[in-house]
């Protein structure tokens, strides 16, 4: 699942400007501007997406909390279904616009 999840948020970027891709102990960041706002891990991933979005962000289906603090959002969903897709597509364009618009 994990790799489905990697290429789906891969698809979001294409395209995204000043997106850098770093190894990091296990996980994939994706920076912008060296400002992490994804994060792909070995079960999931987790989108920046500052504190407010974060917090409703929760309530959705295979959402949890990150341990990256709570501006963050873990997304491990039990299936890679239609809905699943969308929100790794959409948190990921989002989070890459977080990550120039609050730092």
């Amino acid at each position: 699942m994990v790799g489905a999840l990697a290429a789906v948020i891969d698809e979001a970027v294409r395209g995204l400007e000043e997106v850098e891709w770093v190894d990091d102990r296990g996980a994939v960041e994706l920076r912008r501007a060296g400002r992490a706002f994804v994060c792909v891990e070995p079960q999931g991933a987790s989108f920046r997406l500052g504190v407010a979005v974060a917090a409703a962000a929760l309530r959705t289906p295979g959402a949890g909390r990150s341990s990256r603090g709570h501006e963050w959002v873990r997304l491990d969903p039990a299936r890679l279904d239609r809905s699943a897709l969308d929100r790794a597509t959409s948190w990921t364009e989002l989070a890459w616009r977080h990550a120039v618009d609050s730092g």
